[in-house]
């Protein structure tokens, strides 16, 4: 059912840009007010989403409510009956982020072909269009330079440089990545690799691969298990597949999972799959269904496909026979290559 949070934050004096709350998961639905104004609402329950709340937001006394209401409708992403536990509420950090006026929003790195490397960056706010962009990967020596267009969004590309190390399950080699603009910068840790098949074949870096793998929940380990996760509980499961069980491959299964995992799994050498919870009997034949479902994989590809561990997006489990199931899926597949 409802349940309601509540945050009272105490602010001396208004920070300066744009400031968004920032919700790592919350099941199912969730709205939020901030000083009783909603500012937004929002459906599924693994992925995250942010508000704009900077107008909202005043100096001294901020009440943050938020509502999340853990029932599944037939309609939903899963439906109610599943034999795993979905929990309810908060599941993952809420923060409060402040960015300049003008930020990075996101960026994508990847090698577009074996000899080429691609970046794309987009800026949000108001001064994003026609501004100059940068992506520098100290290791190679190597920065990326160009601006963006009338949409906020820059496409870059070099030549892979001859020293760079791809990833891989033996040498999960990751680069220290800063990307920029005036007055705002990011740092994340990216690895390259490429992906491809042959026939029945994985190729990984253009080499066969054959993949041991297990299927994991994001329960930390325990009596009961609990969806109280952090570092060491995701580094506890990765470890026991990577070294008891020889894995070098996990699913996390049947939703996306905390980042946590997906950034371990880069940093420990584990390839990956990842899933959005279309799970069993969804309604197949509901436009909103379907969505909610693509919503719910655009959140989790533009959230982790800068993880050279992710190998598979997964648009399903365990789904009947139907041509609704297969026109629901084909729309899924084809957002996902969109997008990756």
């Amino acid at each position: 059912g409802l349940v309601w949070f509540r945050k009272v934050l105490e602010l001396d004096a208004l920070p300066e840009g744009r400031s968004f709350l920032h919700i790592g998961a919350a099941n199912y639905k969730a709205l939020l007010h901030v000083n009783g104004v909603k500012v937004g609402e929002h459906e599924g329950g693994f992925t995250p989403f942010a508000f704009d709340v900077t107008d909202q937001l005043k100096s001294g006394r901020n009440s943050i409510v938020i509502g999340v209401d853990a029932t599944h409708e037939d309609t939903s992403v899963p439906t109610p009956i599943t034999d795993w536990k979905t929990y309810g509420g908060l599941t993952r950090p809420v923060h409060l982020v402040t960015v300049p006026e003008t930020y990075v929003h996101d960026w994508f790195l990847r090698l577009g072909s074996e000899d080429r490397l691609l970046a794309t960056v987009r800026l949000g706010g108001e001064g994003a269009a026609n501004r100059e962009v940068a992506v520098a990967i100290p290791k190679l020596d190597l920065e990326l330079n160009g601006a963006t267009d009338a949409a906020g969004l820059a496409t870059l590309e070099v030549d892979v440089p001859k020293d760079l190390e791809r990833w891989n399950p033996d040498s999960p080699m990751l680069y220290d990545v800063t990307v920029s603009t005036a007055g705002d910068a990011v740092k994340d840790r990216v690895g390259f690799r490429s992906i491809g098949v042959d026939g029945s074949t994985i190729l990984l870096n253009g080499e066969p691969i054959f993949l041991r793998g297990i299927s994991i929940h994001e329960e930390a380990l325990g009596e009961p298990p609990s969806r109280a996760f952090d570092e060491d509980s995701a580094r506890a499961l990765l470890t026991i597949a990577r070294d008891d069980l020889n894995a070098n491959f996990i699913r996390l299964a049947h939703y996306p999972h905390a980042e946590v995992m997906t950034r371990l799994a880069d940093e420990m050498g584990l390839l990956v799959w990842s899933e959005v919870p279309v799970y069993w009997d969804v309604a197949f034949d509901n436009p909103q269904t379907l969505e909610t479902a693509l919503r719910m994989q655009e959140e989790n590809i533009i959230r982790d496909r800068n993880r050279a561990s992710i190998m598979f997006w997964s648009v399903g489990n365990e789904t009947p026979q139907t041509e609704e199931r297969l026109a629901f899926f084909d729309a899924m597949v084809q957002a996902a290559r969109a997008l990756d």
